[in-house]
């Protein structure tokens, strides 16, 4: 069958799920698991670059390993073996997050690299630094990949599995959380002339770089990605004292203010992918905190 190349494989899966149309109005009826395999097939082919260990490529062209993958391939692969009850596919995803990890994370800090190998197409240096939200991005994942996991019929044979993506989480929020700054703030009181002084805590866009740092600023999308992600981790370790949750619940709060368009950076544009994270960040916090 020829197959639509419009979707990304999560979405495929989603919509197998929910049994939705695809885009341009084709009716339900389509095998949607088939075209998730189809892109799950193409990852593992020879036309996707791997490392020597095993680890996908994030790009075609080259091969090159970005955190931002965690999130987007290892759930679709434990979504894809839960809904074909095949184990292997949820140790295919455990695997990626391992081997990216292994190649990403910092010994020194522990804070994952954005990207590493290959070289951009204008000849400069991949981006190694620690982006900020491409620590978010990775514990999102793995978090994700545990939840599949934990509420598959393999849990009970995966439990080792499942505490080394508890430990990898933890590792970032505890390399991360060492560097959320904290702000003092003019909050609007009673009158415009009548102001309280109080401290919000952001993450710069380079976790460990100063935000007047070049290409460096306050960073909304990345506070709510990390914030969610803590209450993400309570709700799954049904964890309700985990040691982050003060620092994720002063995220929430400073998002949430009133003056919350001071974290907006100098081109004050509204990104998508920060404007979900925010989304992300109030139904995992309203869970988390229940």
């Amino acid at each position: 069958m020829d197959l639509p190349q419009t979707l990304p494989p999560i979405a495929t899966v989603l919509a197998s799920l929910t049994h939705q149309a695809l885009p341009g109005g084709m009716a339900d009826g389509v095998d949607y698991l088939t075209i998730t395999k189809s892109q799950i097939d193409f990852l593992n082919s020879d036309k996707v670059p791997k490392t020597p260990e095993g680890a996908i490529s994030h790009r075609v062209e080259q091969l090159q390993l970005w955190s931002d993958f965690v999130y987007m391939v290892p759930p679709v692969l434990g979504y894809y073996g839960v809904l074909t009850k095949t184990r292997s596919y949820l140790v295919d995803a455990y695997v990626q997050c391992r081997l990216y990890r292994q190649y990403l994370r910092d010994g020194s800090t522990g804070l994952w690299r954005h990207v590493l190998l290959g070289t951009r197409v204008d000849g400069v240096p991949n981006d190694p630094g620690f982006w900020s939200t491409g620590n978010g991005w990775a514990a999102a994942g793995m978090l994700r990949v545990y939840a599949t996991i934990k509420n598959s019929e393999f849990a009970g044979s995966m439990k080792n599995e499942m505490n080394d993506l508890k430990t990898w989480v933890e590792e970032v929020h505890i390399a991360m959380y060492s560097h959320l700054l904290p702000v003092a703030v003019r909050y609007p009181h009673v009158t415009e002339t009548t102001c309280r002084i109080g401290l919000v805590e952001r993450f710069t866009n380079y976790a460990d770089q100063s935000p007047t740092s070049a290409r460096n600023f306050y960073d909304a999308s990345s506070t709510a990605l990390m914030a969610g992600t803590v209450f993400r981790y309570m709700v799954e370790m049904r964890d309700k004292k985990y040691k982050y949750m003060d620092r994720a619940q002063t995220a929430w709060d400073t998002l949430f203010a009133t003056n919350s368009t001071n974290l907006d950076n100098g081109d004050k544009l509204h990104r998508p992918e920060g404007q979900a994270f925010v989304v992300m960040l109030t139904l995992l916090g309203e869970t988390g905190k229940r």
